[in-house]
């Protein structure tokens, strides 16, 4: 048999490029594929068979690519339940062509949720045949959750915006172009139309309270903003009314939209500037209530020490006289009474200085121990008189501090002398400790114990008011004007520190007051010399007898008074009614001292001695202010006015000499300094 072959060859090079080709662009795509992000996928039209998806799916869907190749049913069964019959709807109507894009949300096997954000097309054969879809899906979990936060921001924001008390408004070149609610409240608006595109002069007056033209003042406002930032300022607006009100500005600069606005946060502050007025008001009112009770309190000392004075000094007078022991016992008496009325009226001033935030505590040197040694040498007789004790503890306390010894003499006195009052037998006992050690100021507290009566719970809670007392019966025994605890907790108070009482009825009490004292300085730790003792008197009768004093006293009595005590030491003393008339006598003569009054007619004591201070050699004579005006800025003014000292009514004879011997002792030093 013969076998006969029989062969065909085509030339199949540009298949094999062709196949090439494809096989290096399928590689290329893959490559991308796999590179990217998202998630490429091919499917077959009308079917859910998966040609190709990307590696990305694994970590997007969290499943196997070839779990999804052998189940295509796995992609669906991810999707939201509520988002599935819309992905349904755009996967049916890719099979006939139409693309989609959509947005669904998938749960992973894990549990967690991922948004996905998938765009699909239909790829047609030349005949217009669906050949296979294919779509990229791309996770857009975070750009969701920043969506979602922006969302939730806006919201807050024009939560905020829309609740603010204060207006807030935009603004462009052509006028408002938003607005919040406070806005259309502030301005009178019912809706939004009748304030937006409305210029900012519609709502201002054309000129403003101090002069300057709205319109102009407005484009200068603005141009600013832009140009150089927030501005606040305040302005004056009208409603849609007409009605004016007075706002608070402030402007500062956005953008929006690519161009620069201006934001606007106006608050109406007419009721504010009301309010501010009528502090201001009220404050002026207090400051001249307060200058009209300095005033009061200063004509208060003055009227009624004045008296005293005459009624003190003539009773010092009448005892020097040739008099029976009878009339000695009366005098006795009215010096007593005298004594305790002008405490009385120390007290009542006191409290009102204190009360008027005048008191003005001094800052020296004080040596504690012998300032506590002192009270029983004051009271001690008293204490004789009723059969008490009187003991002091007051070990552990420093003795060298800085405060007010005037003060704390004060309220050591008013707790003690109530003391000795109020116990019957028994003692009484001063006791000092220190209850705060700090470095600098140590806090000190005061207790004065006794054996006395006791007071209630009730009666303790208000007997330091003032004018209050434990017993306010008509009936009351121990009299008192019940200032004086008062005054002591406002001294302690002034002192930083505070006042109370512990008692218990038929047992006794314990008041006591702390204080904040500061430590005196190294260098004042040395205790002062002992000043040499002068007898003030004698030494004025033996030095200066025949010296010339101008006694200037408006009252009669006071200048009786006065004269005799000057004379009795041997000085020639002349008189002037007022300050004016002594500037006419100091004029014509020379006077060795001048005991200056200081309220009186025509011209005070303050002009008097200014005036005097000018004459020609007459700056070095020495004045001594004698006056019944006692406050600490009384004696500055005095002193400011050119005086050389300070004596206040009732005069103390002893003081008066011993102040009259220090300055006629300068001789004819012109340094006043000497004096003081």
């Amino acid at each position: 048999m013969k076998i006969t072959l029989v062969g065909a060859t085509s030339d199949i090079t540009e298949q094999k490029r062709n196949v090439l080709a494809l096989h290096e662009s399928e590689q290329r795509f893959r490559q991308m594929a796999e590179a990217v992000g998202d998630v490429f996928w091919l499917s077959l039209p009308k079917s859910q068979t998966i040609l190709y998806v990307s590696p990305t799916f694994e970590q997007i869907w969290g499943r196997k690519c070839d779990d999804l190749y052998a189940n295509p049913k796995l992609w669906m069964d991810a999707i939201f339940p509520e988002d599935l019959p819309h992905v349904t709807e755009c996967m049916e109507s890719l099979s006939v062509g139409k693309h989609y894009v959509v947005e669904y949300r998938i749960r992973r096997p894990d549990g967690s949720i991922r948004w996905i954000n998938e765009r699909a097309y239909a790829t047609r054969s030349d005949d217009g045949q669906i050949v296979f879809t294919s779509g990229v899906d791309s996770d857009v979990t975070e750009q969701k959750k920043m969506q979602q936060s922006l969302y939730e921001s806006e919201v807050r924001f024009r939560t905020l915006y829309e609740s603010s008390s204060d207006a807030l408004v935009l603004l462009d070149d052509s006028g408002f172009i938003d607005c919040n609610r406070a806005a259309l409240r502030i301005f009178g608006c019912a809706k939004r139309e009748e304030f937006l595109n409305k210029s900012p002069s519609f709502f201002s007056p054309p000129i403003q309270p101090d002069g300057g033209d709205s319109a102009i003042l407005i484009k200068h406002w603005h141009q600013r903003t832009l140009k150089s930032g927030p501005q606040r300022f305040d302005w004056q607006l009208r409603r849609l009314d007409g009605t004016e009100f007075e706002a608070e500005i402030l402007l500062n600069r956005i953008e929006l939209q690519g161009k620069w606005v201006i934001q606007s946060t106006l608050r109406d502050i007419t009721e504010r500037k009301a309010m501010l007025s009528a502090l201001a008001q009220a404050k002026q009112q207090a400051e001249q209530n307060s200058r009209a009770k300095s005033l009061f309190l200063a004509n208060m000392s003055h009227e009624i020490r004045t008296p005293m004075n005459a009624i003190i000094g003539l009773n010092n007078s009448l005892r020097k006289e040739n008099i029976t022991p009878q009339q000695v016992e009366k005098l006795e008496k009215i010096g007593n009474a005298s004594e305790h009325l002008l405490s009385i009226i120390n007290d009542i001033l006191d409290l009102s200085k204190i009360e008027a935030d005048q008191l003005k505590l001094e800052n020296t040197r004080l040596d504690l121990y012998a300032l506590i040694n002192s009270i029983p040498i004051m009271l001690g007789e008293s204490a004789r008189i009723k059969g008490l004790t009187l003991h002091l503890d007051f070990a552990g306390v420093p003795r060298w501090l800085r405060g007010d010894p005037t003060r704390l003499r004060q309220a050591l006195l008013n707790y003690a002398g109530n003391a000795i009052k109020f116990t019957q037998h028994g003692g009484i006992t001063l006791r000092a400790r220190v209850l705060e050690d700090d470095d600098d100021a140590p806090l000190i507290r005061f207790e004065v114990i006794d054996t006395g009566i006791g007071i209630t719970t009730e009666e303790c809670s208000r007997i330091f008011q003032a004018f209050e007392q434990a017993d306010g019966s008509t009936t009351r025994k121990y009299g008192g004007t019940g200032l004086g605890l008062a005054i002591t907790q406002r001294l302690a108070r002034l002192m930083k520190g505070d006042a109370g009482v512990e008692s218990t009825p038929g047992i006794g009490s314990t008041f006591w007051f702390t204080a904040r004292l500061n430590l005196a300085e190294a260098s004042e730790l040395e205790p002062p010399k002992s000043p040499v003792t002068v007898d003030a008197e004698a030494e004025l009768r033996a030095k200066h007898r025949g010296n010339l004093v101008l006694l200037v006293e408006d009252d009669e009595i006071n200048r009786e008074v006065a004269t005799e005590l000057l004379s009795d030491i041997g000085l020639l003393v002349e008189t002037a009614e007022d300050g004016l008339q002594a500037l006419e006598v100091v004029k014509a003569k020379v006077y060795d001292a001048i005991l200056m009054d200081m309220q009186m007619p025509r011209m005070d004591g303050l002009e008097s001695t200014r005036a005097i201070r000018n004459l020609p050699d007459r700056q070095s004579v020495p004045i001594i202010a004698m006056t019944a005006n006692a406050f600490d800025e009384d004696r500055r003014a005095c002193i400011e006015a050119g005086m050389d000292d300070f004596i206040s009514k009732p005069v103390d004879p002893n003081l008066l000499f011993a102040v009259l011997l220090k300055c006629l002792n300068r001789e004819q030093k012109t340094d006043r300094e000497n004096c003081l």
